[in-house]
């Protein structure tokens, strides 16, 4: 039973119950507001929610401040509130970071009471994370449905040359103007969507990770992302014509999607294998000065790449002396050699990951073998259950015209195989990609994939 059917976004994220899986679920988002002409809620809501007197700090980019920021400025200002404005440079080359970070960071003065990001990924993830160290309130005024993260509570940011999704805050309240998302470029929608198709690998991994390292996980948390991606598929039509209707439903799937990783306080259920590809792509892009791709259309390409490898696995007849004899003919030194060959900054703290976390280790990746062979049952039912054909990812993600090869990526074919091999090296999260080690077949499985890709 989904406990959570017929509610409301609001509703769901004004829930607070002990869930059949063990674990509280809650968000402590206040609002959210998904609606044409939503931005003349903006004031009622600041009103509710803004208890002491002080400043309103509102962040945007040059692109956001065109398409609402500047008339949510005078909306805030007319109302009496005094409001300072952070405007980024650098957009489309924008990117969520440290630096990024540390400029709104140096902002906040000793009467700011509340922060209002206008924008997307990275504006909505910066602020958030801000607001999360100085422990301040804010809101998301969205301009595109471009990602999945508005209602999560983490902040996934490129720091020091690697990525990683600190712990942040969800926001109070959610602002989404129709009329407003349906300006977002065609580009921007195409990768929301791109965030959003791989949802069953995220699940499937999530999944994974429970059988193997009994990782914390919830059916019914799973079972409503799954409905946040099927809500998107059953309305590219509308998402690429823009589309009043459509764009509201991809739009509200995309914030369910994200209340989710709330309910969890984790980005697990929205981030698997994919999302490690991903995330490897857009480190390369950035070492090499190349434009980054958005995050959607790598994670798009990352869901193709994974359902890929998890048809290999479905066949998989998993012979344990074999992989131990592969596992254990490697040499760490190799490994080292390797990793400091990427072309990616931060290659220093993937070899102090390894030494802090041991997953490659031959005994833990024995360990984690013969606990995949104990559950081997289940973890194919999971695969028949979640994991569709790469040619039926493919398929949505071109109807959306949306990327779905790395080719289309503008990645090099050796940054790409190396993006397979070791993106879970770049970010730890169980999933397949560190079976396929644990088995001591990466090779095999890489072979397959670039040959599904270049031929």
């Amino acid at each position: 039973m989904n406990i959570l059917e017929g509610k409301t976004l609001s509703e769901i994220a004004q829930m607070d119950f002990q869930c059949e899986c063990g674990m509280r679920h809650y968000t402590g988002i206040k609002d959210i507001v998904i609606e044409k002409g939503a931005k003349s809620k903006l004031v009622p809501i600041v009103e509710k929610h803004l208890e002491r007197p002080g400043h309103i700090l509102v962040s945007m980019d040059e692109n956001t401040k065109k398409a609402a920021g500047d008339e949510a400025v005078s909306m805030l200002e007319a109302a009496g509130y005094q409001v300072k404005v952070h405007c980024f440079a650098g957009e489309p080359e924008l990117v969520c970071c440290k630096e990024g970070f540390e400029e709104l960071l140096a902002e906040v003065e000793e009467d700011t009471r509340l922060l209002i990001a206008i924008g997307s990924g990275t504006l909505n993830d910066t602020t958030k994370y801000v607001a999360f160290k100085k422990e301040l309130p804010f809101f998301i005024f969205a301009t595109a449905p471009s990602m999945d993260g508005y209602a999560s509570t983490v902040a996934p940011m490129i720091w020091e040359g690697l990525k990683y999704a600190f712990p942040a805050i969800g926001p109070t309240a959610i602002i989404a103007d129709i009329d407003i998302i349906k300006t977002a470029p065609m580009r921007m929608r195409a990768a929301g969507f791109g965030d959003i198709v791989g949802k069953c690998i995220s699940i499937l991994d999530w999944k994974l990770s429970s059988l193997i390292l009994g990782e914390e996980y919830c059916q019914m948390v799973a079972d409503n992302v799954l409905i946040a991606m099927k809500k998107c598929s059953e309305n590219v039509d509308g998402l690429v014509k823009g589309e009043d209707e459509a764009l509201q439903n991809v739009m509200e799937a995309l914030v369910l999607c994200g209340l989710m990783m709330n309910y969890v306080k984790t980005s697990r259920p929205a981030s698997g294998s994919e999302h490690n590809f991903s995330h490897a792509v857009e480190l390369m892009q950035l070492y090499h000065g190349q434009p980054m791709s958005m995050h959607g259309e790598s994670v798009g390409v990352g869901s193709v790449v994974s359902s890929v490898l998890y048809r290999k696995f479905r066949k998989e007849v998993i012979d344990f002396e074999e992989s131990a004899a592969r596992v254990n003919a490697r040499l760490r030194s190799e490994w080292d050699e390797k990793i400091k060959a990427l072309p990616v900054a931060g290659t220093s703290d993937m070899l102090k990951m390894e030494d802090e976390l041991g997953k490659n280790k031959p005994e833990n990746c024995l360990k984690h073998l013969q606990a995949a062979m104990e559950n081997l049952d289940q973890i194919m039912e999971a695969v028949d259950a979640y994991a569709p054909e790469p040619e039926v990812i493919a398929g949505e993600l071109k109807a959306c015209l949306a990327m779905s090869t790395p080719q289309e990526l503008g990645i090099s074919k050796e940054d790409f195989q190396n993006a397979v091999l070791y993106a879970k090296d770049m970010r730890y999260r169980y999933s397949l990609l560190q079976l396929i080690w644990d088995m001591g077949k990466e090779e095999e499985y890489l072979k397959e994939v670039t040959e599904f890709f270049y031929g």
